[in-house]
């Protein structure tokens, strides 16, 4: 009997999971033939699930689509002069965060006080909306103001040409308009802990889907009317996670040795936001990738999505670079035969 209850509930988590990361999709079959019981087991569980009100259906064309259902939703505004982000969280939110794990505890409040603060300190913004959730899966929260936009102040602080390579420096990480009073890790960190996280303003969006695995961010522009004054962030964290903030982290130190924010991971693609399968070919390119490159001890482009490199491409990166910042290691990976064919001739005239 004990045994049974236990496999029931492993199927629900199943299906909670299926549904919070398949769009609603359920793959049924794959789930029962994973617990060895038959389809009709499953559309049993999903049809109990319904109707204790954790998840709703709809069936739009042939197939139901299921989403999770919202038991406990927070919906506030606040002016943000003299706003403190912990105050916010432990005296207005604390139904939120109640008997979650202290791992899940501590993710989502730094997330949470990160963006927050974002938004009091560099939004220029008079107010911040907040609206969080939590389902049966994960716990969520929207953070939006109505200030000049992160991409924009971003372009502006760095003298960029377009808004778009605003995200590419949020992708290196290190990146502050206040470097007197921040470090810059808190919008870089957040995307990598968070199980979803995403960033929309000026009608651009910054994501990252780790809860797919797909933990480098996405730049999507023509959105439309979505999020095009201001900025909101968006974030998910799923309650079942066990990977803490130091686990991430660690990731992208140098530890035993340093244990300080000293390597990251630079998708190379962000580069070009018009081509699918971008071409990259020349220095003027090449030369907006290493920007603030010096700040790291090691350096990894990712190269995912790229299938051509030109020669002044690779030579600017893979030689120039490193010749001027000997400190600086660099290194690659998910290169195409071609790409590393290129960057191998660099490192050779080096």
């Amino acid at each position: 009997m004990e045994q049974r209850k236990r496999n029931t509930e492993a199927i629900r988590r199943q299906l909670l999971k299926a549904i919070y990361q398949g769009d609603g999709k359920v793959p049924v079959k794959e789930i029962a033939d994973m617990f060895n019981v038959s389809d009709a087991a499953i559309y049993k569980q999903l049809a109990r699930l319904e109707q204790d009100s954790v998840i709703r259906a709809e069936k739009p064309g042939r197939a139901k689509r299921y989403s999770l259902v919202d038991t406990l939703v927070f919906d506030q505004s606040y002016p943000t002069a003299g706003l403190s982000e912990d105050i916010v969280l432990r005296r207005d939110m604390p139904d939120l965060l109640k008997d979650v794990t202290e791992t899940v505890r501590g993710v989502f409040s730094y997330i949470f006080t990160e963006m927050l603060n974002n938004a009091i300190e560099h939004s220029e913004s008079e107010t911040v909306t907040i609206h969080a959730y939590r389902n049966a899966y994960a716990i969520g929260c929207y953070i939006t103001d109505k200030g000049v936009g992160i991409f924009a102040k971003i372009q502006k602080a760095m003298g960029l040409e377009e808004k778009r390579f605003a995200i590419l420096e949020l992708a290196k990480g290190k990146f502050t308009t206040d470097p007197g009073s921040h470090t810059g890790e808190g919008v870089f960190f957040s995307s990598k802990v968070a199980d979803r996280f995403y960033i929309f303003s000026d009608s651009l969006a910054f994501v990252g889907d780790n809860c797919k695995g797909d933990a480098d961010p996405v730049l999507i522009d023509q959105l439309g009317e979505t999020q095009q004054h201001g900025t909101r962030v968006c974030f998910e964290v799923t309650l079942d996670r066990t990977v803490t903030f130091a686990d991430v982290a660690n990731r992208y130190t140098e530890a035993p040795d340093d244990y300080g924010f000293s390597r990251t991971i630079v998708p190379v693609h962000l580069l070009e936001y018009r081509e699918e399968n971008p071409i990259f070919v020349c220095r003027s390119q090449a030369k907006r990738l290493p920007i603030r490159f010096e700040r790291f001890a090691n350096i990894t482009p990712d190269f995912t999505d790229v299938i051509e490199i030109g020669q002044g491409f690779a030579d600017e990166i893979f030689r120039v670079f490193p010749a001027q910042h000997p400190d600086t290691k660099i290194t690659y990976t998910n290169a195409s035969p071609f790409v590393e064919s290129m960057i191998k001739r660099a490192q050779s005239v080096r």
